[in-house]
């Protein structure tokens, strides 16, 4: 199963290489529509003229955050050859979404050209979701017969009705944003995991892959110059932990300069003002749950049992620690690696830091009484980079979050 929608601009990006898949395997997916509540869980926004007019409930760490994913969707976008520009309001997509059952329902071959239609049009800002009579016409451009739905599509329509049942489900199954792909009842959210759905549906044949976003060679000529990689990890982060090893393959392959930086993750801000918490508090837990769930599957294609120490607390003063090592850094990075993700000692503890700064052979050249004073300046300056997560990568000029970027990352540094 598939479960998309239109005002997702990750979802938008994920259409052409889904769609890729399904040729290459052969198969038709099973598409749903997830229609997203955003102003429930991220607070709500209006724009004119690409400014913003209008804001409730968001915070500015949810702004960072949202501004980074339209940047780095757009990217992708602009890879593909399409145009991703941010949308003026948040749509209703229910109408666009429960178009789409209808051709699965009625006319399933020619769902590829559906959403193939729709998708760039839209974040091209062309086209009017809410209009009925608009979404009539794309059903029809793409070849499928637009008789009986608006019957279908209406309050008590038999499509409206299957979709507004649909919507409640999802989050208790762990689906809780676009795309998501359920695999065997498991939920992997986003496009990265195509490679393992790829293998998985293939017959399982070799090492199962790691999460990758796979994407055609640009075509943008570069003068080639030495490049550095910024890497900012967050210890008690289980992105970073996986991040390690395929980091430094990339970089043993390409022998790029690799430098280290703290960067300190956190959960999603809560909408300072009015949202439904008890939507919020369900979401997280369930964007949470999964996220764990996907983390520890990974893991495990690595042999590595991955478990979650119940103290959640602050590695503000390893991080700190980080920034002012003597010697090769990687080695207290692999130490405080293994302290907090295999004996789940506290990496805000003097004496534990201590401790691991010996252990893995490297000098201080600071105090180590003003370590979380130096990590503070450090996240500042990391925050004013661009980064708004770990695991983050900036080389050049660009900033990526997440190790499913190294394809990309790979080749800027080639």
């Amino acid at each position: 199963m598939v479960y998309t929608d239109i005002k997702s601009p990750y979802g938008f990006v994920a259409i052409e290489p889904t769609l890729a898949l399904e040729r290459e395997l052969g198969v038709q997916f099973d598409w749903r529509p997830l229609t997203l509540n955003i102003p429930s869980y991220l607070g709500s926004a209006r724009k004119s003229q690409g400014e913003i007019v209008a804001s409730k409930g968001r915070s500015k760490r949810t702004w960072k955050a949202i501004k980074y994913s339209y940047m780095d969707a757009r990217r992708y976008a602009e890879r593909q050859g399409h145009i991703l520009r941010g949308t003026e309001k948040i749509w209703d997509s229910v109408l666009l979404n429960v178009a789409m059952m209808w051709v699965c329902a009625t006319a399933r071959e020619r769902l590829p050209e559906f959403l193939t239609y729709v998708f760039p049009l839209f974040w091209n800002r062309d086209l009017d979701i809410e209009d009925l009579a608009v979404v009539e016409a794309c059903l029809e451009a793409c070849g499928v017969s637009s008789a009986g739905f608006a019957n279908y599509a209406s309050g008590d329509g038999e499509g409206r009705a299957q979709h507004d049942a649909l919507q409640p489900q999802l989050h208790e199954h762990g689906i809780y944003g676009v795309p998501t792909y359920v695999l065997g009842g498991e939920p992997l959210h986003g496009r990265e995991h195509l490679p393992l759905i790829r293998w998985a549906l293939s017959g399982r044949e070799g090492p199962a892959p790691d999460i990758a976003y796979e994407t055609a060679p640009s075509n943008t000529e570069r003068e080639h110059t030495r490049v550095k990689l910024d890497v900012y990890v967050d210890f008690k982060c289980a992105g970073s932990f996986l991040a390690l090893e395929p980091t430094l393959a990339l970089v043993a392959r390409t022998g790029t300069e690799i430098a280290w930086h703290p960067f300190s993750t956190a959960e999603r801000d809560m909408p300072v003002e009015g949202a439904d918490l008890e939507v919020i508090a369900s979401h997280h837990a369930t964007r949470e749950v999964s996220k764990r769930a996907i983390h520890r599957k990974y893991a495990a294609s690595r042999d590595v049992d991955l478990h979650f120490p119940v103290r959640t607390g602050s590695a503000d003063l390893a991080l700190g620690a980080l920034t002012e090592i003597n010697g090769n850094p990687l080695l207290f990075i692999r130490a405080c690696f293994a302290a907090y993700w295999e004996r789940h000692e506290d990496l805000d503890d003097p004496e534990v830091v201590r401790e691991l700064l010996a252990a893995s052979g490297v000098g201080h050249s600071g105090d180590l009484g003003t370590a979380r004073e130096r990590f503070e300046e450090a996240q500042s300056r990391a925050e004013e980079a661009g980064i708004v997560d770990a695991p983050g990568y900036r080389i050049a000029d660009q900033i990526f979050i997440g190790r499913q970027h190294l394809p990309w990352i790979e080749e800027l540094m080639r």
